[in-house]
């Protein structure tokens, strides 16, 4: 079930039209965001979010924690759960608390709306930074051919691995065997395996503290 309390519908109108409402031009934008759950007791940093917008005027959106610290654009879906509402990054904090997840549009013109001066599309709910039991890389597995590159990302994860907990992208470590292939760069939360010109079966490490978790990659000729 979406929760919907704290986050509220907005509607927008581009200035040039709001004193001509019979002109067929102009353009009135519904948008909501909801967030999946319970928004008293959030406890994954990359919640499951519903995003209701006038579909025909948008082709791309980003989000915020502040409203003034963009992620990168992505392609509009009505369904998204890679923001990470406490990354440390994109106006966020890594800590518990009230959130606020602010998202905003691109149409295929390349407008940006909200603007500024506009109601905020957002929503608002309480984040419980869970415990951190384990870490994963993904993807886990690859076929890759010789020479090619592919990005990896790690991941840390609750007990069960349930929901997703944030990590502190300096203190992740990624390790890989002599001559085989590059890893750059070797901290962060994100790396680039490139592979060697030999082909066999390969594997990269992440390692944060006292966990580690690793990628299989199968090099092809």
């Amino acid at each position: 079930m979406l929760s919907i309390n704290s986050c509220h519908p907005v509607v927008i109108v581009p200035e040039n039209n709001q004193e001509d409402e019979d002109n067929d031009q102009s353009i009135i934008v519904h948008s909501y965001l909801l967030v999946k759950g319970n928004p008293d007791m959030i406890k994954d940093c990359t919640p499951e979010m519903t995003v209701i917008t006038d579909k025909e005027r948008v082709s791309l959106m980003s989000f915020s924690g502040d409203g003034e610290d963009w992620s990168e654009w992505v392609d509009f879906a009505e369904t998204y759960e890679q923001f990470n509402i406490a990354s440390g990054f994109y106006g966020t904090k890594r800590e518990s608390g009230l959130k606020t997840i602010y998202v905003r549009f691109k149409d295929k013109e390349g407008n940006i709306f909200p603007e500024n001066y506009q109601e905020p599309v957002c929503c608002t709910i309480n984040y419980e930074m869970q415990e951190l039991f384990s870490i994963q890389v993904e993807p886990d597995e690859i076929e890759l051919k010789i020479g090619g590159s592919y990005n990896f990302m790690v991941k840390g994860y609750d007990l069960f691995a349930k929901n997703e907990v944030p990590l502190d992208g300096e203190k992740v470590e990624w390790t890989k065997p002599c001559g085989v292939g590059k890893l750059i760069p070797t901290a962060g939360l994100k790396t680039t395996y490139t592979a060697p010109e030999i082909p066999g079966t390969r594997n990269i490490s992440a390692h944060y503290g006292s966990l580690g978790a690793a990628a299989k990659i199968v090099v092809l000729d």
